[in-house]
C-alpha cells in the first residue's frame, strides 16, 4: 500500500511553528537578550505572557494608564469591553511592563520632588526662627546662618592639600604625626564652633 500524496507532504514538511505564542515570537528573543537591563525587572513575580503582542497601540497605552491608576483587570474589562484574560496578556507583555515601570518611576520622582519643594519654605522659616531665638547657643546660630547662606549661594569651594609623605608612612612615627594632626584639627573645630 503506497502512501497518498497528502501523507507524503505531511512527512516531508517541517512542523508549523505558531509565532503568535510568546515563546516562539521575536519579542521573547528581544527581551531575553536585554537580560538584567530589562526595565520591568523590578516587578514582583512577573509572569511571561502566553501570546505575543508585538506592537503597542494607542488603546494599549490607555489600558496601561487605567492599570497604573489602581484599577483591577475586572474593572478595566468593564470599562473597556476587553476580556480579563486578554487584559492579563496585554499587561504581561515586556513592552507594557517597561512602560508601567517608567510611569511608576516618574510618578515616584515627581512625588518626592513635590514633597521636598513643599518642605523647603517651612525649613527655611524654622532655620530663621532657630537663628533668631535668644536661647539658641552661638554655635547653632552660626550653623543656621551658614546653612541659610549656603542654600542661597551654594557651598564655598574648599581647597584640599594632600601631603603624601606624612600619610604614606605607617610606622609608629607616622601614626604619632597623624594623631597630632587629628588633635590639631579637633582643636580648630572647637574654636570655630565656639566650644572653648
Amino acid at each position: 500500500m503506497e502512501p497518498t500524496e497528502q501523507q507524503q507532504q505531511q512527512v516531508s514538511s517541517p512542523p508549523r511553528i505558531n509565532k503568535q505564542l510568546y515563546v516562539n515570537s521575536k519579542l521573547a528573543e528581544l527581551f531575553e537578550e536585554s537580560g538584567p537591563t530589562n526595565p520591568s525587572e523590578g516587578f514582583f513575580n512577573p509572569l511571561a505572557p502566553n501570546l505575543a503582542v508585538l506592537h503597542e497601540k494607542p488603546h494599549h497605552r490607555l489600558l496601561i494608564l487605567l492599570k497604573m491608576s489602581g484599577r483591577t483587570n475586572r474593572e478595566i474589562a468593564a470599562e473597556s469591553g476587553y476580556t480579563e484574560p486578554w487584559l492579563s496578556q496585554i499587561f504581561r507583555q515586556p513592552w507594557a511592563q517597561a512602560t508601567m515601570a517608567k510611569i511608576s518611576a516618574e510618578a515616584g520622582a515627581q512625588g518626592i520632588r513635590g514633597l521636598l519643594q513643599s518642605e523647603c519654605i517651612p525649613s527655611i522659616v524654622k532655620l530663621s526662627e532657630l537663628r533668631d531665638d535668644p536661647e539658641t547657643p552661638k554655635a547653632v546660630v552660626k550653623s543656621a546662618c551658614d546653612s541659610l547662606i549656603q542654600q542661597y549661594l551654594g557651598k564655598p569651594a574648599q581647597q584640599v592639600t594632600v601631603i603624601e609623605d606624612k600619610f604614606q608612612r605607617l610606622d609608629a612615627e607616622g601614626v604619632a604625626e597623624l594623631d597630632a594632626e587629628i588633635a590639631k584639627l579637633k582643636a580648630e573645630e572647637k574654636q570655630l564652633l565656639g566650644h572653648n
